[in-house]
């Protein structure tokens, strides 16, 4: 029963944020940002520590950006992955763009 509950929240969820339009979606991926980076800190030691051993000549000030970029860099991904689940191919050829394309065919 409470996997059943859990499950239709997390549908809703989704299928509300198909609704909202575009500034709505990047308003809750900052929104994510935030709860995942600076409250609930999920793997942030993590990837601070990965981030500091690849770039070792950066400053620690330079590796908290670079994480915190991670974190709103996949904050964006999920919530435009959801959006763009109900879009149109016009919808999507609007907000999508391809470089080299020689490369990926």
């Amino acid at each position: 029963m409470k996997d059943s509950i859990t499950y239709l929240a997390f549908r809703s969820l989704i299928g509300c944020a198909r609704l909202l339009p575009w500034w709505a979606i990047r308003l809750l991926s900052k929104l994510t940002t935030f709860v995942l980076h600076d409250c609930i800190r999920i793997r942030r030691k993590t990837t601070l520590n990965n981030i500091a051993r690849c770039f070792p000549n950066k400053t620690s000030q330079e590796h908290r950006t670079i994480t915190r970029q991670c974190f709103h860099y996949y904050s964006d991904c999920l919530w435009e992955t959801i959006k763009l689940s109900k879009a149109t191919a016009a919808q999507m050829k609007k907000r999508i763009t391809i470089k080299n394309i020689e490369l990926v065919t």
